[in-house]
């Protein structure tokens, strides 16, 4: 079993300067491939666990075939077809070679920096998917010998946030067919070879939240989900409100925004608080 570890999500020089701060604690750092070559470089000089990902988180857009290719996610392509005398064009998943030349792209630049744990790219809320991508990640990672561990994110949003798998199996309580799907999700990550398994997609959509999201789940929820799923890591789940439960489990999250809170910008938020006293703080015991 892991040992909770905090994992602060990075873009910017100035939040090495503050996690140089904190030299003694034992902390994560992650930054997704696409930031530049220097600031990838400087990563490594911190001497803490460090993470890279892809950095397409997706969420949900009013896209269609007739959008700027640009605009257009990368694990999709235009198809055209002909029907009813017309030709017309649709969006699909794009052909497994094109995926895997992102793939292939994505991991050989995390080579060039020495991460100790790549993050595999998945899809929010595309549980299948992301177990199709995660078998084409781990294919091409296993093709040369890597000096990092592949994290698979299983995208268990999805299933626990929407009722449409209970007609999966007609009769059967909702609880255990979504539990049952989330499982063998689980278990086929584990059967492809994944060594580390990271939940993903619990973090929805919300008015209430500066960043347009938040975990969807209440602490009573998370603790019964990570007790039957013994994850590494739950992807943006680091916050002050959900450290027992993370502590408890020794469970790896990653969090970015209100880490770097300054009374500046938000005298309000956090008044008389240390934040990452508290996050590093050990778990009380009761």
């Amino acid at each position: 079993m892991n040992q909770f570890m905090p994992i602060f999500v990075v873009n910017r020089s100035k939040h090495l300067q503050r996690l140089q701060e904190f030299s003694q604690e034992s902390f994560g750092i992650l930054a997704t491939f696409q930031e530049s070559d220097n600031f990838l470089m400087g990563l490594r000089k911190l001497k803490q666990s460090y993470f890279i990902d892809s950095g397409v988180f997706e969420i949900p857009k009013i896209f269609s075939a007739y959008s700027d290719p640009n605009k257009i996610p990368w694990y999709l392509q235009v198809e055209c077809y002909w029907e009813n005398e017309f030709w017309r064009r649709r969006l699909t998943v794009a052909k497994e070679q094109q995926l895997t030349l992102f793939i292939r792209h994505f991991l050989d630049r995390c080579d060039q920096f020495s991460p100790d744990y790549v993050i595999a790219p998945d899809i929010i809320h595309e549980p299948l998917l992301s177990l199709y991508l995660a078998r084409l990640v781990w294919a091409e990672y296993a093709s040369k010998k890597r000096s990092y561990q592949l994290v698979g994110v299983v995208q268990v949003g999805y299933p626990l946030y929407e009722t449409v798998w209970s007609g999966m199996n007609r009769g059967v309580n909702y609880l255990q067919s979504r539990n049952g799907f989330i499982q063998g999700l689980i278990d086929e990550y584990r059967n492809i070879g994944y060594p580390k398994i990271a939940l993903g997609g619990l973090l929805r959509a919300s008015n209430e939240n500066r960043t347009g999201l938040s975990f969807g789940l209440s602490n009573e929820a998370f603790d019964e989900l990570l007790q039957w799923t013994r994850p590494d890591f739950v992807l943006g789940g680091l916050a002050l409100t959900r450290l027992p439960v993370l502590k408890k489990h020794g469970v790896w999250a990653d969090s970015s925004g209100w880490i770097w809170w300054d009374s500046r910008y938000d005298a309000t938020r956090f008044v008389g608080r240390d934040v990452m006293a508290e996050v590093f703080a050990p778990l009380a015991i009761a």
